[in-house]
């Protein structure tokens, strides 16, 4: 059976196995995990503070524990990060880390999670395609 939704919560729940279609073409095909794993930027990092002074010190406590942190957005307390996959990076380290720089400045509580499905497919444009996925996409008939 092919079920076809731009929910990516319903296709999770409903679907044993996954394709993405690009204009028309499939790009990549697998389960939820394989795709989040293979295709997925790597991990989101949110982290909740209970002081806002420490700001500045985690931000560069951040970058120096995992280089090439991306901040995605600070909004009051809360910084949220995306970390780029890297050789020799897993979960455990990953914890240690974070449970370092939890001891260090006494965050109200943070949160480590994989790429979700939803992230993976919003980042599946032409661009990242053709550089990430080796193929080339067409850019789209403009409309009339």
């Amino acid at each position: 059976m092919v079920l076809t939704s731009h929910s990516m919560d319903e296709c999770e729940a409903l679907c044993t196995e996954l394709a993405i279609m690009v204009y028309g073409r499939f790009k990549c095909y697998g389960s939820c995990q394989h795709i989040k794993s293979r295709y997925g930027a790597g991990f989101t990092l949110l982290v909740r503070l209970r002081r806002r002074e420490d700001a500045e010190r985690v931000k560069s406590a951040i970058q120096r524990s995992f280089p090439g942190a991306n901040l995605k957005e600070h909004h009051l307390l809360q910084l949220n990060y995306e970390l780029q996959k890297r050789p020799g990076m897993t979960w455990s380290l990953l914890f240690d880390k974070m449970e370092e720089l939890s001891r260090e400045f006494d965050f109200e509580d943070y949160s480590l999670s994989q790429t979700t499905l939803e992230q993976v497919c919003l980042a599946t444009n032409y661009e990242l395609l053709s550089s990430s996925i080796k193929c080339t996409v067409k850019k789209p008939v403009p409309a009339l």
